[in-house]
């Protein structure tokens, strides 16, 4: 998409406020609300999809609207939602094999190490561990980058994860599930053997 020229530029500070006085504070307001929501949905960074809409937004101004909005912010907000829906609809259409995503996309986490005079939990956790190392490379760092975090970050994470994998996110929750799976089976057995 081209660069916002300084002529469109312009015309979306008058858009933005037509008495001109305060354009560049709206503007920033804009922009810094554009780029929360971005994260928010998992759309990292949410700068370059803030400068995307910003973008969109201003060729329609510099082609002449029809109309215009009388909160702006809900126009660039409208235009945001159909952005995040071209790329949910590019990731359900173009998924990527888990082999194929770069190792530096997913975050990876330490090994747990056992310790000598472990109890009952210690060797569950044992256990955990050891299935954990029998999964592929590939379902291990996913399903860990997955569960890693608290309950805030992580669904902007699991979003981010899903448009990584180039996933809709229940394809993402399906492919964890199943290796959530298969770890349960794994750990009943080491357990029971125990």
């Amino acid at each position: 998409m081209p660069e916002l020229t300084e002529r469109s530029f312009r015309r979306l500070l008058e858009f933005l406020d037509p008495a001109g006085q305060h354009s560049g504070e709206r503007y920033e307001k804009i922009r810094g609300k554009l780029v929360r929501f971005f994260e928010w949905k998992g759309c990292i960074p949410g700068e370059d999809y803030a400068d995307e809409v910003i973008d969109r937004v201003a060729k329609k101004v510099d082609q002449g609207m029809e109309s215009a909005p009388d909160e702006p912010y809900l126009y660039f907000h409208g235009v945001a939602v159909n952005v995040i829906r071209e790329r949910w609809r590019k990731a359900s259409r173009d998924p990527l094999p888990l082999e194929t995503v770069p190792r530096s996309a997913i975050p990876s986490v330490q090994p747990f190490e056992q310790r000598p005079g472990e109890d009952d939990s210690e060797r569950r956790l044992g256990c955990l561990q050891d299935c954990i190392d029998r999964l592929t490379p590939a379902s291990r760092e996913l399903v860990i980058a997955y569960h890693l975090g608290g309950a805030g970050p992580r669904m902007g994470r699991r979003r981010g994860l899903a448009e990584v994998l180039n996933l809709p996110a229940g394809a993402l929750r399906l492919r964890v599930y199943r290796i959530r799976r298969q770890l349960a089976r794994c750990l009943e057995s080491c357990v029971g053997n125990v």
